[in-house]
């Protein structure tokens, strides 16, 4: 299905992957492709066959696909299959002007979503789905270690479940300021904490026999 991107968000995945770091080196037999899997737009054409969706619709994309064949993708864990593509990691993402994606793993946005908010549909999946592993209820002390998106999506998801939550960062002044703009409440920077070991003056010691 052929999307018009109208907004992408940069994953800390595409920044390894443009700096290279060890362990990215999957992606080199695939070269050359467009980076991008958060992203958001609309429908610009459909293939035989694909019913649910028409020209203009707007869209968000799972970005994992399976193979379609193995244990995991016929339990709809596309994230375990051992296959797996990923748009914008193994194929032509959402850092363009028009993207191609399966149906099967597009989903159309509410009323009411905009692209840029849709963009952020699988990050906060993310989040969504670690508030729920992790089983969290009301009442449930909770520390989030990192304030990035899906770190914010945590501590205020969490915090939704009526969890007692403290997001914490190192030197993260503006995405704590934007953690307490969200309503997340308890936020701590450890940077801002650290303070240098006190020391007397070696004239000022005490020495003892």
């Amino acid at each position: 299905m052929g999307i018009r991107v109208a907004a992408a968000g940069i994953c800390g995945s595409d920044i390894h992957a443009y700096e290279w770091t060890p362990g990215y080196e999957f992606m080199a037999p695939h070269m050359p492709f467009t980076l991008g899997h958060e992203f958001a737009g609309h429908v610009t054409a459909v293939g035989a066959g694909v019913e649910g969706f028409a020209p203009g619709d707007a869209v968000t994309a799972w970005p994992t696909i399976g193979c379609g064949q193995c244990r995991a993708c016929r339990e709809g864990r596309n994230q375990d299959c051992r296959a797996r593509r990923i748009l914008g990691l193994h194929c032509d993402g959402g850092f363009a002007a028009h993207v191609v994606a399966p149906a099967s793993h597009c989903f159309r946005l509410p009323d009411g979503v905009d692209a840029e908010m849709g963009a952020l549909c699988e990050p906060l999946s993310i989040a969504d789905n670690a508030v729920e592993v992790a089983e969290i209820s009301p009442g449930d002390a909770v520390l989030v270690l990192g304030p990035g998106p899906i770190g914010l999506g945590i501590a205020w998801m969490a915090q939704q479940r009526g969890a007692r939550v403290l997001l914490a960062g190192f030197d993260d002044t503006l995405r704590l300021d934007c953690a307490r703009r969200m309503g997340i409440g308890h936020t701590a920077d450890r940077q801002a904490r650290a303070r240098p070991p006190r020391c007397r003056p070696a004239s000022a010691r005490r020495w003892t026999a």
